[in-house]
């Protein structure tokens, strides 16, 4: 008979005590996690199954630097522009909702010396600022601010110019400075304020105000997703390999203890 298949003896036998003290060995090695790979027989199934692991690992490994580096090679996208979605304040301001996401035709009226003060989902660089604007008649002077809340107080930059002619159209600024100035994590809150109303406007028409967000571009996000899946592949590949190294490395234990 094969010595490293042995056959158990029968419990009724006089030699219970002998055989109990035989597999305790065995089996406690068998359930001891963390078997390293010395432990195991050279050429056996343990040595295989490690192999394998490491092939697997070399191919993930590879696939990661292949797509890091695609995605490196795309072309430069721009930043994501987006649009207020709450109005954190106003004053003399009529239907202030209305400046609220895209451009839509529907205006919120800034009456003179009025202000309205829009928050956005995620903060903006203060770079690309663009004010919508419905034709009114008369001119206004336009004055953009870019903020921040801290420490429960909405902090604001100094301000930016701009003249609505009555034309209508898009207003342009860059306030990466401005914003700059009150933080370096970026500013949510904008403010515009209308300084003064000429040749009988009623105030501005504001439909909607964009900027640049923050966050992270597609490309950014696509390499972050990238490496949490890699990490959590490789952990549970690690896992199954030391579980299936403990398993084998006590079988192989018991099998030479009941051998001897």
């Amino acid at each position: 008979m094969d010595r490293l298949t042995p056959r158990a003896p029968s419990l009724a036998s006089a030699d219970l005590a002998q055989f109990v003290h035989k597999l305790y060995p065995g089996v406690k090695a068998a359930l001891k996690a963390g078997a390293s790979r010395s432990a195991l027989p050279k050429g056996g199934r343990g040595e295989v199954t490690f192999r394998k692991a490491d092939l697997m690992t070399m191919a993930i490994r590879v696939l990661i630097v292949l797509l890091a580096a695609a995605l490196s090679a795309m072309p430069a996208r721009a930043a994501t522009t987006i649009y207020a979605t709450s109005v954190f304040s106003s004053t003399s301001t009529l239907n202030p909702n209305s400046a609220l996401n895209a451009p839509n035709g529907s205006a919120a009226l800034i009456q003179p010396l009025g202000d309205i003060v829009l928050q956005y989902a995620h903060p903006l660089t203060g770079a690309s600022i663009s004010a919508s604007l419905l034709p009114v008649a008369g001119f206004n002077v336009l004055a953009v601010s870019i903020g921040e809340v801290i420490s429960g107080i909405a902090t604001f930059s100094g301000e930016f110019v701009l003249v609505d002619t009555g034309a209508g159209g898009v207003l342009s600024a860059d306030l990466t400075s401005h914003c700059a100035s009150v933080s370096l994590g970026g500013c949510s809150l904008l403010r515009v304020r209308n300084a003064g109303s000429l040749l009988g406007s009623t105030g501005v028409q504001l439909d909607a105000i964009s900027g640049v967000t923050t966050a992270p571009e597609p490309a950014v996000w696509a390499l972050m997703i990238l490496g949490f899946i890699a990490t959590a592949f490789r952990l549970k590949t690690v896992r199954k390999s030391k579980a299936r190294a403990s398993y084998l490395d006590g079988v192989f234990r018991f099998r030479r203890t009941m051998s001897v």
